[in-house]
């Protein structure tokens, strides 16, 4: 809103609800069920920094990899 105001609100917890949405709200099945198996993962492993031969950073599970890489842009 360019030159508007914001309506007044009450002061009070949840006076204000805002709603998102990105995309067509469709999101392909392959994305839902990796974001499923990584918040799976990322609730198993919940310790703040996993240290493996020294190196402070995990690649992502196998499976998470594999639904995302079908569905990956070549080009731009």
């Amino acid at each position: 809103m360019t030159g508007g105001y914001w309506p007044m609100t009450s002061f009070q917890p949840s006076a204000v609800q805002v709603q998102y949405q990105s995309g067509d709200g469709n999101p392909p099945a392959a994305y839902v069920t990796a974001i499923r198996l990584l918040a799976a993962y990322w609730y198993q492993n919940r310790e703040a920094l996993i240290l493996e031969n020294g190196i402070h950073a995990q690649e992502i599970p196998l499976g998470v990899k594999t639904l995302l890489w079908t569905r990956r842009i070549m080009e731009f």
